[in-house]
């Protein structure tokens, strides 16, 4: 691409390949490196992960929850792209599966705030027949919901792991991504509507009763890759 835009010449464009072909490079070893494996699938099928609970969802935001150490960990459905197949994974799995390069940050919010995400979440479901990406998928609570309600009253309740409910006035720490934090503002789309999250853009009001607890610049692949690691000796199977 150097070489096409006429940055660089041919002679050191042809160096570059051929130091590439023979010693290879950090993204090439990345690509065909094994990271671990899956005892079963966590398929990817029908907008699945934009829309319900699922296997893939749930190894995702395990891996976020176990990297940060946070009470609550969600992933947009729309940030998660395809399956995790029964096997060997290696990074060029994770590169399809998590493509974009968001990192992970750990806010400190109050229950009352974690509705509101969590409404939010449930705000494109039917978006031209094709549910939206902002969809999450959460690991350390559940939530249900009512997809039959009007928009901003879906949300039936919220619960801890251990069945305890989300008490709108205390406080609990969430990992989100930047993105939807505002790092890339909610100008045309951006940040999937979650206003209520935003600690970076400038583009709203900062919102009250929410702060940053821990800024990471690891992305949803990073979390993945520990969390093989963190478990070495298992055949990886989601539930």
């Amino acid at each position: 691409i150097d070489f096409m835009m006429g940055k660089i010449p041919s002679f050191e464009c042809t160096a570059l390949i051929d130091d590439a072909y023979y010693n290879g490079n950090e993204e090439n070893e990345f690509v065909f490196k094994t990271v671990g494996t899956m005892e079963t699938d966590a398929k990817v099928t029908n907008y699945n992960v934009r829309k319900e609970e699922t296997e893939i969802g749930n190894l995702v935001t395990d891996a976020i929850k176990e990297l940060t150490k946070a009470q609550i960990a969600v992933a947009n459905g729309g940030g998660i792209r395809a399956s995790l197949l029964k096997g060997d994974i290696n990074g060029k799995d994770l590169l399809s599966v998590c493509p974009y390069d968001n990192k992970i940050v750990v806010l400190s919010m109050s229950g009352e705030t974690l509705y509101q995400m969590l409404e939010n979440s449930l705000s494109a479901l039917e978006r031209d027949k094709i549910p939206g990406g902002r969809f999450l998928q959460i690991s350390g609570a559940s939530y249900a919901f009512d997809s039959l309600k009007p928009i901003g009253s879906r949300l039936i309740d919220v619960k801890l792991s251990d069945g305890t409910l989300i008490d709108k006035a205390s406080f609990y720490t969430v990992a989100v991504n930047d993105y939807m934090c505002g790092q890339k503002g909610y100008i045309a789309g951006n940040g999937d509507g979650y206003t209520m999250l935003n600690v970076y853009s400038k583009d709203i009001a900062k919102p009250l009763n929410i702060s940053i607890e821990l800024e990471t610049d690891k992305t949803y692949r990073d979390a993945i890759i520990s969390y093989f690691a963190n478990h070495d000796n298992e055949r990886v199977a989601p539930i």
